[in-house]
């Protein structure tokens, strides 16, 4: 089912299912636009989501994809977690453009080892973002679901 957010920046290609919930996140906060879905797994015990956003940030305050990656995530993921762990970062060309993508392993209180592999473009104040997340063994059961995720969202910053 493809679907695009209500101001046009995001498509995806949202899985077909009752076990699957998907929300537009498109929204505007102290000025940054937010567009995007978050898209869940609903089955009870699971614990796998995915991500596509394209957000601004001040062009001053803009950074490149491998230190958002590699830095400025991470950072941020040290307060949700207590252990984050980079697997591993990388550079490809994807639909005309730079992206860096990278895995991380997470180590949460309460629910234990996290997967997440996390996929960004920067243009100009534009973040482009695809992510997937969950359990680990939820991330291998949904791989497939996870790929064509991450390779048909669309966006329109370019």
């Amino acid at each position: 089912m493809q679907r695009t957010t209500s101001d046009g920046l995001v498509t995806v290609d949202a899985p077909d299912g009752d076990d699957w919930r998907l929300d537009d996140m498109t929204t505007t906060v102290e000025g940054n636009t937010i567009s995007g879905f978050k898209c869940k797994r609903t089955t009870a015990g699971v614990l796998f989501f995915m991500i596509a956003k394209d957000y601004t940030v001040p062009l001053e305050h803009a950074s490149d994809p491998e230190t958002l990656l590699r830095n400025v995530y991470p950072q941020l993921y040290a307060k949700m977690f207590t252990e984050v762990k980079i697997d591993m970062v990388r550079d490809f060309e994807f639909g005309g453009h730079e992206w860096w993508e990278a895995g991380y392993q997470f180590k949460h209180a309460s629910m234990g080892l996290i997967a997440k592999l996390e996929r960004v473009t920067v243009v100009r104040d534009h973040v482009l973002l695809t992510s997937v997340e969950g359990r680990q063994s939820d991330v291998r059961a949904n791989v497939a679901v996870a790929k064509a995720w991450m390779d048909r969202a669309v966006f329109v910053t370019k």
